[in-house]
């Protein structure tokens, strides 16, 4: 939830996600490709910081935030900007200017799969909804989020609850996990970015293989049920190397330092999972040694 600074302003933290599991159907005719997925928040964060002008224009700042574990260059515009985007749809949806003065501290890289965008986007409804005091439903939030791309709806819940949830549909449908949860997790990043639609682009030319929608629902149903729940997987990654070959490269750096790495989403980050803090600090040196971009992110009331 948004932290109150005054009556004014508020600072959000915006967490990125990781795919615990991508299972991927074919195309639909709209071209849009089903999806059964564990999206997961986790302790790495953009900040969004925004006050209120007395009248507009809003103003807005980017900033990459202080120990980025990555490089990152805002070289887009701030217009494309999906935290900007997200300002100027609330105020076409309400009818009137909500000016601000906003500054984004940018962490998550672009192109990684960790959802930064998306959670700038949600972070920026949900801090105008509380410094306005709009009237507007998590479920209206998530409606309007959805117009702005299909992973913001679970960005929006992950702002306000850090709850993980069994994301179907076209990313739009979304139920609670309440027993899932990553406290300990590494993130990985290669060199280089994958920009989603080349990925299901590869995917659709066929590295990697669609799933049934008989395949998606048993998938789906596997969680829901409390059984024993699928490992980590995900069908995009074999599209993505095909898109950013460095990821391969990283993979097999982590499988020999005995790691079991995954990727998140349309990549190009990786992740593996750790049972603790000092495990995942010790898999993130380990990472780093072997010359990649490594960083433990753990939460923050975990430490002892």
């Amino acid at each position: 939830m948004p932290d109150v600074l005054n009556n004014e302003g508020i600072v959000i933290p915006c967490p990125a996600k990781i795919n615990l599991t991508l299972a991927v159907g074919a195309p639909r005719a709209d071209g849009l490709h089903p999806i059964a997925s564990v999206m997961v928040p986790v302790p790495f964060q953009d900040l969004l910081s925004i006050r209120t002008l007395d009248k507009g224009p809003s103003r807005f700042d980017r900033q990459v935030a202080p120990g980025c574990p990555k490089p990152i260059k805002i070289s887009w515009p701030v217009e494309s900007d999906l935290a900007y985007r997200a300002h100027a749809l609330l105020e076409k949806q309400i009818g009137r200017q909500l000016p601000i003065q906003c500054v984004v501290s940018k962490s998550i890289p672009d192109g990684a799969g960790l959802g930064g965008g998306s959670a700038d986007a949600a972070g920026m409804l949900v801090g105008l909804r509380a410094l306005f005091k709009l009237s507007l439903s998590d479920a209206r939030l998530a409606e309007i989020g959805a117009v702005l791309g299909a992973d913001v709806p679970f960005a929006i819940q992950a702002v306000i609850s850090r709850r993980a949830a069994l994301v179907t549909g076209i990313g739009d449908v979304l139920e609670i996990l309440p027993n899932v949860s990553l406290n300990h997790v590494v993130l990985v990043f290669p060199d280089g970015t994958c920009p989603t639609g080349q990925v299901y682009g590869a995917f659709d030319w066929g590295a990697g293989q669609a799933r049934t929608a008989e395949e998606l629902f048993a998938f789906s149903e596997s969680w829901r049920s409390g059984g024993i729940a699928p490992l980590p997987m995900n069908d995009l990654t074999q599209a993505a190397i095909r898109v950013c070959p460095a990821i391969e490269s990283a993979i097999s750096s982590l499988k020999c330092l005995n790691l079991e790495p995954h990727m998140t989403g349309s990549g190009s980050a990786l992740f593996v999972l750790a049972r603790d803090r000092a495990g995942a600090q010790s898999i993130a040196r380990q990472s780093q040694d072997a010359g990649l971009l490594a960083y433990a992110a753990c939460s923050p009331e975990m430490a002892k």
